[in-house]
């Protein structure tokens, strides 16, 4: 059954370490990770649900990996975690299987077979375990039209009563030297009929819907529409500038709240 499949090797303490890393480490290159205001109830829903769940996110950086361990260490890490990635890549970072990531060969006929019966196989042996999933395959603009594959909707048809929470994930640069993670994150409601066809369709619209939801938040510049749920401890010019500026009575940051404002405010 799982011949062709590179099993994890699932390690809640090892996770644990890897995932807070994976919190440090955007910490240092990110300036902010961004929550859009009013979503954190749903990671809250995900730590309490006991059940298996699932959990998808759009495919657009290097980065998204990362971002999926840092959200567990914030928001669930008393949740096992599995992870589809390709086989070629998880062997060149096999420690990537502690933390639940199995591999498959994505290009072969017989992967959507094996991955959900590989699932299934883990979702009976791990307590509260998510699967943590990329239905998009390859790094896509988030510009561009969603279309998952079709694992995730697979899965979602052979367990009628899980559920999944998509995440909306982009990156950007606003007033700082360093980027952002912008993200929002909401419950799907399943289908009236949860069947891989009308799952399939139900994701790509969804996803696609609230990518769009989230580009015109981050499009307006406007703090005020997200939470800081990491970082935005003020932007920076330099160390001695700032302090120069501080001595000076002045404010050290970059202030640009006049540029935002609507043409008719700005006199």
């Amino acid at each position: 059954m799982s011949g062709d499949i590179l099993v994890d090797a699932w390690s809640e303490r090892y996770a644990n370490m890897v995932c807070w890393y994976a919190k440090r480490l955007i910490a240092k290159k990110f300036y902010a990770v961004r929550l859009l205001a009013g979503n954190q109830p749903a990671f809250d829903a995900l730590s309490r649900e006991e059940n298996a769940s699932m959990l998808i996110m759009n495919h657009c950086s290097w980065w998204d990996p990362m971002v999926m361990l840092a959200l567990r260490h914030l928001y669930f890490k008393n949740r096992a975690n599995i992870t589809p990635m390709d086989r070629t890549q998880l062997e060149r970072f096999a420690f990537l299987r502690k933390c639940g990531l199995f591999g498959i060969d994505p290009d072969s006929a017989e992967s959507l077979t094996q991955m959900t019966e590989y699932v299934q196989q883990r979702l009976g042996e791990l307590q509260r375990p998510t699967i943590s999933l990329t239905p998009q395959g390859r790094f896509v603009d988030v510009r561009n039209e969603v279309r998952p594959r079709p694992g995730a909707s697979a899965i979602l048809a052979k367990n009628p009563s899980m559920r999944v929470w998509r995440i909306s994930c982009e990156y950007g640069f606003w007033q700082d030297q360093r980027p952002e993670i912008f993200l929002s994150v909401a419950e799907i409601a399943p289908p009236q009929t949860p069947s891989t066809a009308s799952w399939q369709r139900q994701l790509g619209e969804v996803m696609e819907s609230h990518q769009r939801i989230l580009a015109e938040a981050v499009k307006s510049r406007q703090p005020k529409l997200f939470e800081a749920i990491l970082g935005d401890r003020g932007n920076k010019i330099h160390p001695l500038y700032d302090l120069w500026l501080k001595a000076r009575g002045k404010n050290p940051g970059i202030d640009i709240k006049h540029r935002l404002a609507p043409a008719n405010q700005r006199r």
